[in-house]
């Protein structure tokens, strides 16, 4: 069990590269609340309570479980995956192979990335990140020194490679769209040497930087999880604060937004000990029962979170948080007769998790389904591809 345990988490941390070495909390925090002050953010941050030990029965939760069979043409079949994106129209997936599947929302390949891996023009031979530009419905592909853009069928279309001095020499793991040519990106944490590590703005027309800042080491300590932005403008850090950020969409500004309150659950310096060893920080991580949360989204006024409270695989739960009356519902992992898997991503009030077909039955109550999942559910072989279990949520 403890392995299975530790292969999610690598899943859910292994892209986010070399962690940051990190001081104590209070530094870190103290440093979180100088950036604030510098970006002129006076403003209160919401704060939420959440109890992790007040689990709710999942059918109070859930309304429904759709199944989507994600398709079995030869091109379609994916190794372990490393990242999950949900379009409106589109799953966005990339394995541990570096290869990327675009498939439509009923489960139909439209293309993989296999054919423009390699070294030559408009191929790619390591994919630092991606994105689906839903303003130019273009597919990026973030590389070492660029951007290649390829059209949904991975048609090359062109390549940017960064000018800028500060581009050039730094190594970025993050790409997300603000507009049509507007493109954030993050450096990949660095070390506590005294350095701040910065986001950018890319305008990928102009081809430069039309801003950048740097931001509280805070925002980027703990390595379990990817940085995220969801409902266009919130940005997840992995914080040991437990606070999460909107950007502005005008002045690009990072402020606080929402911070979850766990209480005496909450990790904390104490739980490290003083030590800067990155090795023991994440064996402390790993061990702690307390509560951490790894994976969080925001669509409208809810939020949803994964948290860990503990090495086991039953030690996860998934926070359901309303943000404008502060109600929380927690499921557990194991409910005997459903388990819940690992959230990857949560848009439109739907909870979305990728699994594969050997594991699909422990995920799905047959009374939570339509008539078309119940055929999907009864068809499902050891010839199957990824399954996507959609939740719909009360």
């Amino acid at each position: 069990m403890k392995t299975l345990c530790k292969a999610n988490i690598l899943r859910v941390s292994n892209q986010t590269g070399r962690c940051l070495l990190a001081g104590i909390f209070l530094l870190c925090f103290f440093l979180l609340v100088q950036s604030c002050k510098e970006s002129g953010s006076d403003q209160a941050v919401e704060t939420i309570s959440v109890k992790p030990d007040r689990v709710s029965d999942y059918k109070d939760v859930i309304d429904h479980l759709r199944i989507v069979a994600l398709s079995t043409t030869k091109d379609a079949y994916m190794a372990s995956l490393n990242k999950v994106q949900v379009y409106d129209d589109y799953f966005f997936f990339n394995d541990n192979k570096d290869i990327l599947f675009l498939f439509k929302r009923n489960g139909d390949l439209v293309s993989t990335s296999r054919r423009v891996m390699g070294y030559g023009k408009g191929e790619y031979h390591l994919c630092l990140d991606y994105s689906y530009n839903a303003y130019s419905k273009q597919i990026e592909v973030l590389v070492p020194g660029g951007i290649l853009f390829f059209d949904c069928n991975f048609h090359f279309l062109r390549k940017v490679t960064f000018m800028d001095k500060e581009l050039k020499s730094g190594y970025f793991d993050f790409i997300n769209d603000l507009g049509e040519n507007h493109h954030l990106l993050m450096e990949m944490p660095g070390s506590m040497s005294g350095e701040r590590t910065r986001y950018y703005i890319y305008d990928s027309k102009e081809e430069k930087i039309i801003y950048s800042k740097s931001y509280s080491p805070d925002c980027q300590y703990i390595t379990m999880q990817r940085r995220n932005i969801s409902d266009h403008d919130f940005l997840a850090f992995p914080c040991m604060n437990y606070t999460f950020y909107k950007i502005n969409l005008q002045d690009y500004q990072l402020t606080p937004f929402v911070q979850l309150d766990f209480g005496e659950k909450a990790w904390d310096e104490g739980d490290i000990g003083g030590s800067t060893d990155i090795d023991k920080i994440r064996e402390s991580m790993l061990k702690t029962k307390k509560s951490l949360a790894l994976r969080t989204y925001k669509s409208g006024d809810m939020l949803v979170s994964l948290i860990k409270e503990g090495p086991r695989i039953e030690n996860f739960k998934t926070a359901i948080i309303n943000l404008k009356t502060k109600d929380v519902k927690v499921l557990k992992y194991d409910y005997g007769t459903i388990k819940i898997p690992f959230m990857d991503y949560y848009l439109n009030g739907v909870i979305y998790a990728c699994v594969p077909a050997e594991k699909l039955a422990d995920y799905v109550d047959e009374s939570l389904l339509d008539e078309e999942s119940k055929s999907v559910f009864a068809s499902r072989s050891d010839d199957s591809n990824y399954y996507m279990l959609e939740y719909y949520l009360k």
